[in-house]
Parts: C-alpha cells; structure tokens; sequence
C-alpha cells in the first residue's frame, strides 16, 4: 500500500480509496436523471424523491455486504431470516433500497462516441483502475485470471432457451492483474465476445 489509513479507518473510507465522492455524486446525478427521463416516458412515480450523496453510499454499502455475505437476494437484509441485518436496514427502508434500485444507472444514456458494451460502467471502472494505480504499489510477481462471475440461479432457471442464446450475444469476460504476493488487484481487463476492450 501507498497510504497508511488511521486505525479507525470505516470501511467506507477504504471504499473511498478506490471510488471517490466525485464519481459517486456523478452516479447521483446520472440515477436521478435517468429517473427524471423514465418518468417522462412511462408515467410519474410519487414514491420517488430524488436520491442523495448520503443514500448512495448506503445503497452501494447494501450491493457490497450482500456479495461478501453470499446472500440469497440484496432483500434478504429486511427479512426476518439468516440472512437479516437490523443495522443495515436501520439506514435506509426496503421500498427506499428497491426504489433507488430501479432507477440506479453510473451513466444514464449512451453517447455518440460510445464503441462499447461496458459504457454504462466506464467510469466506475476507471474509478477503480486510478485508485489502484494509486493506492498500491504490486510486487514484481503478479498473475492475471479470470475470476469467477455468478449468473443468478433463478433468472436462468427461469430463462428460456432463446432468452440464453441472446444473453450469451451480450457476454464479456472479465480478468484480472493481481499481486500475488497480498492478492491485491492491480488492474481489470474486460473484453467482449469480438475481442475488444
């Protein structure tokens, strides 16, 4: 590492090495504008308030603890199951989490210089690629593989054949430059089905 965080460093201020406010107030502005246009075109939603700095990183801090929770569904926190987290859904209320769910987007519309499928997560990547640059310094020893990126059980059970053979037109791979000494990430690389990235 190059920065020694302060022993009462938060989990979000980890977080924040990688994903700096600056990119998460753009994914507020890029949520409540896509909002604002769905809105416009399939009718008004009154359950809907503009989300804030504050709501995102709780949002994305409920995406994150469910993948390293391995839960069955991001609701399963307001169950009253296994699963369940009382301090979690203390912050924010399952029709809030479902409603910014709906309208999420780190880019709203495609551009006319876009040439890729990744558009609507490029900044996030490249988020993640600077603080990597930044905040670590890798061994000489590194190795690159593919890890492994789960579909949701349930949805391909529920697919149907053609729905699959559509999904697999849309599929990328995903690998990455790792440390291997701490398995520190240095660098994801993504290319889709025509070998671009």
């Amino acid at each position: 590492p190059t920065r020694k965080m302060p022993p009462g460093a938060s989990a979000m201020d980890f977080f924040q090495l990688f994903v700096p406010d600056n990119v998460l107030k753009n994914m507020v502005v890029q949520t409540n504008m896509y909002a604002k246009k769905f809105q416009e075109r399939f009718g008004s939603d009154g359950a809907w308030a503009e989300v804030t700095l504050t709501e995102m990183k709780a949002f994305l801090g409920y995406m994150i603890s469910t993948s390293i929770s391995h839960c069955e569904s991001v609701l399963s926190i307001w169950s009253g199951g296994f699963y369940s987290n009382r301090s979690l859904a203390l912050v924010m209320s399952q029709a809030r989490f479902e409603k910014i769910l709906k309208y999420f987007h780190v880019v709203a519309f495609r551009s006319s210089q876009t040439t890729h499928g990744l558009y609507k997560v490029q900044p996030f990547l490249d988020s993640l690629q600077n603080g990597f640059d930044s905040a670590f310094r890798p061994s000489q020893t590194q190795v690159l593989h593919e890890p492994l990126i789960d579909e949701d059980p349930v949805f391909i059970a529920t697919c149907t054949e053609r729905e699959l053979r559509k999904r697999k037109k849309r599929k990328f791979s995903l690998w990455v430059r790792q440390c291997s000494s701490t398995g520190f990430i240095i660098q994801p690389l993504w290319s889709n089905n025509n070998g671009k990235h």
